[in-house]
């Protein structure tokens, strides 16, 4: 078997002589069938000549000469295309790894791997003499970066003694497109794109600093790896299909900015409103810091008086990154539906690189097209809310846990646990993931169960101290009530899980406002073909979609949102069938399935926007006086969170509460106004419950209309009471609750003093 030995050599009279004696002089020593070709480089030196010189004393050597400079990666090119041996290396020429490593290498391939490449950086390889500082932590960087831009498990991607066999070498070849230092990412990228063996291999390694072409990290250098390795995965990730779908996500976007902030549902009137209690806390706790928790309790408790829609039972990351983005851009609704806009790309752009990584780029691409266009996905992208946000990090966890399987490492597993407690903090719906995760690793690899549980556990830890501080401040059972109906009577007349409407209350949300009834069932039908002919992935996409819709079904509170997770489990056998049809019945049928999901949206996202009430209007037109502001019934034109947010956002003393409508089913008018300083009252025109309550107010003698407020389809009259009397203590009635609550502090910050 020969060997050929390729030398790139650019400016090393001082290296070269010294290189080839002690290369041939190991070879002949190891008997080895073998030629060295030193392909010089545009040198400006007298390599050329000394290699020359070399060659005519021994016939196994043999010196290429270019006059212009190919670049590190372009000599090496230049001796492989005239190596004529079976199994071919390049090592360079101040011998850092030395004549001994490189049979490490060549022997690595001998035994049957395509490609054998040297690593510093493994356990057992031993460095003599280490690089500078700099050098040493550009490349840790570098070598992390490749390894995530193109999916590589390798330790050393740039160490310059590789070897490979003639035959994988002839299928490398006609595809390298590189010729500076992103050489060696590029030929390891075709490798691996070619299926092809890969094996690293531990070496002893000195840095020779006095030969050295590279000193500190020139920014030449430096530019000209990122540019090569970013245009390399731009080409090897990205075709036309993949410009297609970007220039459909701009679109997506045009078309969703307009719509921000424009509309703002009691959901999202309840996180704009959490935003602005951490907005404004922050802002308090620079000009008063403190670490005391009682403190910040007492500051919470007084905000909460104030503005008793402030549901702190959520988690706090998606709320504290709208208030850090409100001192930035203003605290307002546009800046809260912004963000969740850019959670709602990020889900989206998920989906696609879910789809492409583990199916194929076609089905990653049609897929996450088709989820975008989706009523409920592009609505929450323009809403404050956190249904994006954990489902962005449902993907995320669910492609490290899939990662982790395949490699079995248990590091790998780790960053599963550390990635789902993140997503914890933004919404706790993302423990949903944990029974999909276990029951598929049951079925596929019982083997890693324990680095499962092991990742779970690890999750539980970092997000222990949260939940030890709201079960402490008894929030617990109010997240449980409010979010999932348990102990709540109020939601048990939404269909439950012992009744046929249970059972079929997420299908007929899954037809009615995410895909429309035929596309729901040519969805539910793919998925189920895909199983039965066991697809890729066929389990794990019948586990997701089963395990998700059977524990929602048990839960008492209904919404239609709670299903959104398992929708992917559907749109991508959906999509992956789509995206293997004929080119002739492709385009037809993705564009019916695309005609489809707009018309749906058209259907279920238009009577969203019917109402359009100013509670900006409202707030500044109940702030003209101190007092309370009593909402005298829960409306589609009046939200009691939105107007909430905005007195918190407008009001400068936050001194004035608001007090919610199910006050009125506790207290009667006349003691609310004569002990909780009522100067306000805001009644809707339409109404269709709580008319006793707004009959309560419109019929007091005390109150008198000063302002009526018109805007789409509604009408708003503020009531002010004449006899106004300041509040006696300072209380409010929390509904969720059951129960009123009182703070000593008037204004939130003196609890920080």
């Amino acid at each position: 078997m020969k060997l050929s030995v390729i030398i790139p050599a650019h400016n090393e009279s001082q290296n070269i002589l010294n290189a080839l004696e002690k290369i041939s002089s190991f070879l002949n020593k190891k008997r080895y069938d073998y030629e060295i070709i030193v392909s010089e480089d545009g040198s400006t030196d007298n390599t050329f000549q000394l290699s020359k010189d070399y060659a005519k004393h021994n016939r196994r050597v043999k010196a290429l000469h270019s006059r212009k400079r190919l670049g590190k990666g372009g000599g090496i090119l230049h001796g492989f295309k005239k190596a004529r041996g079976d199994i071919i290396a390049f090592i360079d020429a101040d011998l850092s790894s030395g004549p001994t490593e490189l049979e490490k290498v060549v022997k690595a391939v001998e035994q049957g791997n395509d490609v054998a490449i040297a690593s510093r950086h493994m356990k057992q390889s031993k460095i003599i003499r280490d690089r500078p500082f700099l050098r040493r932590i550009a490349a840790k960087g570098m070598n992390f970066l490749v390894n995530s831009m193109f999916g590589f498990s390798i330790s050393d991607t740039q160490c310059g003694l590789k070897a490979f066999s003639r035959k994988a070498w002839e299928k490398i070849l006609p595809q390298m497109t590189k010729s500076g230092f992103e050489f060696d990412v590029e030929l390891l990228l075709r490798a691996k794109n070619l299926g092809m063996k890969i094996k690293e291999v531990p070496i002893v390694w000195t840095h020779q600093q006095k030969t050295s072409k590279i000193s500190g990290l020139p920014f030449g250098v430096t530019k000209q790896i990122g540019t090569g390795i970013f245009d390399l995965w731009l080409k090897n990730y990205f075709n036309r299909f993949d410009l297609f779908f970007f220039l459909f996500l701009a679109f997506f976007i045009a078309i969703a900015i307009p719509f921000l902030g424009t509309y703002i549902d009691p959901d999202e009137g309840t996180h704009l409103t959490i935003a602005a209690f951490y907005y404004n806390l922050f802002r308090d706790l620079i000009s008063h810091p403190t670490i005391s928790f009682t403190k910040i309790y007492n500051y919470s408790i007084s905000y909460l008086v104030h503005y008793p829609k402030l549901s702190l039972y959520y988690p706090p990351a998606f709320h504290s990154i709208v208030a850090t983005f409100s001192y930035l851009f203003g605290l307002s609704a546009f800046t809260g539906a912004a963000t969740g806009l850019l959670f709602g790309i990020l889900t989206i752009l998920a989906v696609y690189y879910f789809g492409r990584k583990f199916l194929d780029k076609k089905t990653g691409i049609v897929a996450a097209i088709l989820f975008t266009l989706i009523p409920q996905v592009f609505y929450l992208s323009i809403k404050a809310m956190l249904d994006l946000t954990y489902i962005f990090f449902f993907f995320l966890s669910l492609a490290f846990y899939l990662f982790a399987l395949k490699s079995g490492k248990t590091r790998h597993f780790i960053y599963v646990g550390i990635i789902l407690a993140i997503g914890f903090f933004f919404k706790q719906n993302i423990i949903l993931l944990a029974p999909v995760v276990l029951i598929y690793t049951f079925f596929i690899s019982k083997k890693s169960l324990k680095q499962v549980l092991i990742s779970f556990v690890l999750s539980a830890i970092i997000v222990a101290p949260y939940i030890f501080a709201v079960y402490k401040l008894g929030l617990v059972s109010i997240m449980l009530k409010s979010s999932l109906g348990f102990g709540s009577s109020a939601v048990q007349t939404r269909p439950q899980f012992n009744t046929l409407a249970g059972w079929l209350f997420y299908p007929k949300q899954l037809g009615e406002i995410y895909f429309s009834y035929p596309i729901f069932i040519v969805a539910f039908g793919t998925l189920l073909y895909y199983a039965w002919k066991k697809e890729k992935y066929w389990k794990l996409f019948l586990i997701w979609f089963f395990v998700l819709l059977l524990f929602l079904v048990f839960i008492p509170n209904k919404e239609g949102r709670y299903i959104l997770p398992a929708v992917p489990a559907l749109v991508f056998p959906l999509a992956f069938y789509i995206s293997k049809l004929p080119k002739i019945f492709f385009v037809p049928t993705f564009l019916v399935v695309v005609a489809l999901l707009l018309y749906t949206s058209y259907l279920v996202l238009f009577p969203s926007f019917y109402y359009n009430t100013n509670y900006s209007e409202l707030a500044s037109n109940v702030l003209q006086k101190k007092g309370n502001v009593l909402l005298a019934a829960d409306s589609n034109s009046l939200y009691a969170s939105t107007f909430i947010f905005e007195m918190m956002r407008l009001d400068a003393s936050k001194e004035n509460s608001v007090f919610r409508p199910c006050v009125l089913d506790v207290k009667d008018i006349d003691s609310l106004l004569k002990e909780n300083g009522i100067r306000y009252a805001i009644v809707p025109d339409n109404s269709l419950i709580q008319t006793s309550n707004t009959s309560a107010v419109t019929n007091d003698k005390s109150f008198q209309p000063i302002k009526v407020i018109k805007s789409q389809n509604t009408t708003l009259t503020i009531y002010e009471n004449i006899n106004y009397v300041p509040q006696k203590e300072n209380c409010n009635y929390i509904c969720v609750t059951n129960q009123w609550i009182c703070s000593n502090f008037t204004n939130s910050i003196n609890a920080l003093r």
